[in-house]
């Protein structure tokens, strides 16, 4: 949006073009006489009245024009505020996941039993996957999967152990919350995309990310596998993160 469509500045255009306009008309007045216009034998008053019927339409037009112009000004700056809180909003809900999914990936490689599932891991995102699209349809695909993978996990381990104080599984663990933390990395990946952007495409996850990753958790070829899956679209994969099947 130009400097003339914000916050009413085009009033202050529209000021000086009429004082300007003003000025050109005092100048040509001084300078110039109605006669050099006009025949001779005829009034001004009248010379006047017949010059202004005859420019009448081109007035009107210039006026309609403007008047066009400006509808359409205000319209565009409707556009733009809904698509500026359009992306504020999709910015905030991807900054809201990325906050949640960090705590559940530490909530989950700290827990020692299902009494640490309580309260439910990642309910902040469970609650937000249908708003989860307005930030990308690939990662809300991938927040579903994070959620019902929890849930499972947690309904498997109170079918089958058996008992809310038996020992989980420290590779299960770990699998979970290496998830969640990547999900969180791709989550912020996307915001800070959104606030510069304005859309947040994939990839979310670069071969660079990969050393930082390494850095907080032991990467298999799964968890490269997953990886890959968050870096592309589903359509190619990104040099060095293909594992072969």
């Amino acid at each position: 949006m130009g400097f003339w469509g914000k916050d009413g500045n085009w009033v202050v255009g529209l000021c000086v073009a009429i004082f300007v306009t003003i000025g050109l008309w005092m100048w040509w007045s001084f300078y110039w006489d109605l006669t050099d216009i006009c025949p001779a034998n005829e009034q001004p008053a009248l010379c006047v009245r017949e010059w202004i019927g005859a420019s009448s339409g081109y007035i009107a037009a210039a006026f309609a024009a403007i008047t066009i112009y400006f509808v359409w000004l205000q319209i565009h700056q409707g556009e733009e505020h809904r698509r500026l809180d359009s992306q504020s909003e999709a910015s905030l809900i991807a900054d809201t996941i990325l906050i949640d999914l960090l705590d559940t990936s530490e909530r989950v490689r700290s827990a020692s039993s299902l009494l640490d599932f309580d309260p439910p891991m990642s309910e902040m995102s469970r609650r937000l996957l249908p708003q989860a699209v307005k930030v990308s349809p690939l990662l809300a695909i991938s927040l579903l999967k994070h959620c019902t993978e929890l849930v499972a996990y947690e309904a498997n381990l109170r079918s089958v152990r058996g008992s809310l104080e038996f020992g989980l599984e420290p590779e299960d663990l770990r699998r979970l919350a290496f998830r969640a933390y990547v999900l969180s990395w791709c989550f912020g990946t996307a915001s800070e995309k959104i606030k510069r952007r304005g859309v947040a495409e994939a990839p979310f996850v670069h071969p660079a990310d990969i050393a930082h990753f390494e850095k907080v958790f032991h990467v298999g070829v799964a968890d490269r596998s997953y990886l890959n899956h968050l870096c592309t679209s589903g359509k190619s994969h990104i040099r060095g993160l293909h594992v072969p099947p």
